[in-house]
């Protein structure tokens, strides 16, 4: 259990220290340090990183976290992300309100050790900030849980600034800025890009999205939202009607002639917005098998949940390269488009149990880390993948999506995306 690693740095938002725990029992919970590689709570011990040999504290506090990560538009962004440490003095229990506001990453994985624990795995699992900080005393147990919102700010509010004073809940009457309008013959990433930098210039923006996304009506299309995640359905929606085309039976949205298609997603990380509808691919990041904890199974048509040791490498709409099998059978078939279906392992073969009973590329839709450092159950410490189907692709893979507009602030929320 020693191997699990984990580190945890809360930022104060107005001045950039790093908040550490207060060697002074009888003074306030925390202090500030001008370090910028000083943690809040880690597994390591004092000057290690997850690739030192013998690093890991055996004496480390418990840290349990369940976060989230998922497109906007998707039902599952409303879900707040938490990461609990027990063991702490009863002055970060009295305190932790004053947490509210502060710019948090949290980074996960294993650090060197036992065989199979592969450090260059761990990173950066979420970053943001926190919404509330709740401090418990039961019996002579006491911890510390922090509710995050990952990207830096919560989609429910409409100022993302950075200032933890200044975050305020979208209400009727303070909503977000965000105005779209798509002219005739402008192509959607044009129009996406206008909205979120004049609703949002402190934000960073990602794009990479289907030359096709072009409105052909006559009319503009205009339309408002009260925050990010009203935009994002909407967007994701409009671009499958859009390739789909015009639809007499469905006065609102067409389906979309290729199932495979995702439609555009808005992902909010670390200070970034990243909108993208996979038609162009990034370079794969390659799972061996003796990373899975248990088989990939079918988590529904065209979707598989992939299981491994908890990992910060790869995130939410990265692609992934299964690990080969020996079968032969398919598990969803081709789809009409010509997409290539996952390999299905064939369990009658005796080297099954050393094979992924899936194989080929896919893409990452959603991402959930869940772990409990304490807890030896293998499963305790383990990051979960859904994944679609990759669509066939003749353009050159992409090291990474480009960045079509960079805050003049620089503003990533106190976190450059590393490994702290």
């Amino acid at each position: 259990m020693t191997m699990r690693y984990y580190s945890i740095a809360l930022v104060n938002p107005t001045t950039s220290q790093v908040l550490v725990p207060n060697p002074n029992a009888n003074g306030t919970a925390f202090v500030l340090s001008n370090d910028k590689n000083a943690v809040t709570f880690t597994s390591l011990n004092a000057g290690a990183s997850p690739q030192t040999q013998g690093g890991s504290n055996p004496a480390a506090l418990r840290c349990e976290l369940d976060i989230t990560s998922t497109p906007l538009h998707s039902p599952d962004a409303h879900a707040k992300p938490f990461v609990r440490i027990s063991g702490v003095p009863l002055s970060m229990v009295a305190q932790a309100a004053d947490l509210n506001g502060m710019f948090i990453s949290i980074s996960g994985g294993m650090a060197k050790g036992l065989p199979l624990a592969n450090p260059q795995q761990a990173g950066l699992l979420a970053a943001g900030q926190v919404l509330q900080g709740v401090g418990e005393w039961v019996d002579t147990d006491m911890s510390l849980t922090l509710y995050l919102a990952p990207g830096g700010a919560s989609a429910d509010y409409s100022n993302v600034s950075g200032s933890a004073s200044a975050m305020q809940p979208v209400t009727g009457s303070t909503p977000a800025n965000l105005v779209f309008q798509w002219n005739a013959g402008q192509s959607m990433s044009t129009a996406i890009a206008n909205c979120l930098v004049t609703a949002f210039p402190q934000l960073s923006i990602k794009m990479q999205i289907s030359n096709a996304l072009v409105w052909g009506s006559g009319v503009p299309k205009v339309a408002f939202f009260e925050n990010l995640q009203q935009f994002a359905q909407f967007i994701n929606e409009a671009s499958k009607s859009v390739l789909a085309g015009p639809n007499p039976a469905n006065t609102i949205y067409a389906q979309s002639a290729n199932p495979a298609y995702q439609g555009v997603t808005i992902l909010l990380t670390g200070g970034t917005l990243v909108v993208q509808d996979f038609t162009t691919q990034t370079n794969p990041i390659a799972v061996d098998f003796e990373d899975l904890v248990g088989q990939p199974n079918q988590s529904a048509p065209g979707k598989v949940q992939l299981m491994t040791v908890m990992r910060g490498d790869i995130a939410m709409s990265d692609f992934v390269q299964l690990p080969p099998s020996l079968g032969t059978t398919s598990a969803f078939g081709t789809s009409n488009g010509g997409v290539s279906a996952f390999v299905f392992g064939n369990a009658s073969n005796s080297p099954y149990k050393a094979n992924s009973a899936f194989q080929g590329v896919a893409l990452v839709t959603k991402v959930r880390h869940v772990g409990d450092s304490r807890n030896a159950a293998g499963k305790a410490w383990v990051s979960t993948y859904e994944l679609a189907f990759a669509q066939p692709t003749t353009s050159p893979l992409l090291s990474s999506i480009p960045y079509i507009y960079k805050s003049p602030s620089g503003n990533s929320y106190g976190f450059t995306g590393s490994t702290p």
